[in-house]
């Protein structure tokens, strides 16, 4: 009996002792609300910010392809992708129209040629029987008139037979520089209608320099004051890992792009160099370092705090955390220079320490951050 009074003696002991130590440290944990706490090291790095946005690949010599004048097409020399030479044929266009036009001005213009040769035949006649006057004036006027319109007649048609033969020399279309035959859309057969005044006429194709590239993009208002033509750029291109290519900023649009819900500017950038993978029409990443600090103090963004457009880090002080005002500089991804308010190897908080009522946006330095 004894013995089993000692035994539930110790049980009991042990019970309240791991019971008391369970207390104690959840007492211990309710005592330090700022355990959880992540702290970072004020430090000194490179900040680098960089303007990046998305564009389309285009040649920087892009020529559409059209006629100036209506035809059936009887002819389609190339095929799409074809590289072409400067003059080479592209498309012929049925000639028959206007070879009969031609040959029936022609016969019309030996015609008034005869006509021109008799009317001259008779103004000298009437010359010289006006000179013996055995003629009246209406009758020289007359044979001057005749003679006159005969000429003016085979003028006309001279010109007209000009306007015919370059009409049928624009039947066959050539390559109007060298490059490669892109999106051919006409087959043998087709109408194409000619470019005039009153029509854009048809594309049946377009001729790309694939020699130099450029890409078209169009870039916020927000970034465009730190933009300038000259830039250096990182052109890195999706599911093509391994290429980069450098190019330059080769112009800025003075105007922005209208019926946009964003205020946007056309920008173009020149590839410095090219691949053969990189196709006309393909989306690309452009990137632009446009400011950069080196050797400056500098702490994660997440370490931030603002409220009432003061900006400010919770400093471990020991014993307890300060809030400091800090005046920061650059930032870029996720890291921001401080300017003022730290000094290097302190330690800021990554979260608001437990005894401030304050009501702070974390880590807002955004590139909207300023205009708020």
């Amino acid at each position: 009996m004894i013995r089993k009074i000692i035994t539930f003696l110790i049980l009991a002991g042990v019970i309240g002792g791991v019971g008391f130590y369970s207390l104690r440290m959840i007492s211990t944990e309710e005592e330090d609300p700022n355990a959880g706490l992540e702290f970072v090291e004020v430090s000194r790095g490179d900040v680098v910010q960089t303007v990046s946005f998305v564009g389309t690949v285009q040649p920087v010599r892009l020529t559409e392809v059209k006629s100036e004048v209506s035809g059936r097409i009887i002819n389609v020399a190339v095929e799409d992708g074809e590289a072409v030479e400067k003059g080479q044929l592209l498309l012929e266009l049925d000639r028959t129209e206007i070879e009969t036009e031609i040959e029936e001005l022609r016969r019309q213009m030996v015609s008034n040629q005869l006509r021109k040769e008799q009317s001259e035949r008779d103004e000298k006649r009437t010359a010289e029987l006006y000179e013996k006057k055995f003629a009246t004036d209406k009758e020289m006027e007359d044979a001057v008139t005749a003679r006159k319109l005969a000429e003016n007649e085979l003028r006309i048609q001279e010109a007209r037979l000009e306007n015919l033969n370059d009409r049928l020399s624009k039947t066959r279309i050539h390559a109007p520089h060298g490059g490669v035959v892109l999106n051919l859309d006409v087959t043998e057969g087709e109408v194409m209608v000619g470019a005039s005044s009153v029509s854009a006429g048809d594309v049946p194709m377009k001729i790309a320099d694939l020699g130099q590239m450029l890409i078209e993009a169009e870039v916020s208002e927000v970034d465009l004051p730190r933009m300038e033509v000259g830039q250096a750029a990182r052109i890195t291109f999706p599911g093509m890992a391994d290429l980069k290519l450098s190019g330059e900023v080769s112009s800025i649009s003075p105007s922005a792009v209208a019926d946009k819900a964003e205020v946007v500017f056309p920008v173009k950038v020149v590839l410095r160099d090219t691949d053969e993978r990189v196709k006309p029409g393909i989306s690309s990443l452009v990137s632009i370092d446009v400011q950069e600090e080196q050797g400056a103090l500098v702490i994660p963004v997440s370490a931030l705090f603002r409220e009432r457009n003061e900006t400010f880090v919770f400093v471990d002080a020991g014993d307890e955390f300060e809030l400091r005002k800090v005046e920061i500089g650059l930032s870029a991804k996720s890291k921001v220079v401080i300017k003022s308010g730290l000094e290097e190897g302190e330690s800021v908080t990554l979260g608001i320490p437990a005894g401030f009522d304050v009501e702070a946006r974390r880590g807002e330095v955004g590139r909207w951050a300023k205009w708020r």
